[in-house]
């Protein structure tokens, strides 16, 4: 795994590319993202339910959403990125929001993506 394939897989998301994004993660892949009941916000694993929830929060929650100032590295089987989330809101105006996401990774794909974001008061 290499800093380009977490750039690539990023790429993806922004593209709306599923079978792209897919191809980047493993067949029992496991995603935790920023919000949720759980204490790492909500599991969801395989990648089918992977890629379904990653699809609805673009097409749902950020509809025009796209990840911006990505930064990667790679040490061995970890991974991290961070980056910003750019949206254009209802009244036009531009919105950011910035996170990381730490990665578990087995041969050239993510076994495991744990997402954190910064959040806003009010």
């Amino acid at each position: 795994m290499t800093e380009a394939i977490i750039d690539e897989f990023f790429e993806a998301w922004n593209r709306r590319d599923w079978s792209a994004f897919r191809s980047h993660l493993t067949d029992d892949c496991v995603f935790y993202p920023s919000v949720g009941p759980e204490p790492r916000g909500r599991t969801v694993a395989g990648v089918d339910a992977v890629v379904e929830l990653a699809a609805s929060l673009f097409e749902e929650a950020f509809p025009t959403g796209r990840y911006v100032d990505v930064s990667a590295f790679v040490a061995a089987e970890r991974g991290a990125a961070g980056w910003a989330l750019e949206w254009t809101d209802e009244n036009g105006a531009t919105q950011r929001i910035y996170g990381c996401d730490l990665f578990e990774l087995r041969g050239d794909r993510i076994s495991v993506l744990d997402g954190y974001r910064k959040a806003r008061e009010g």
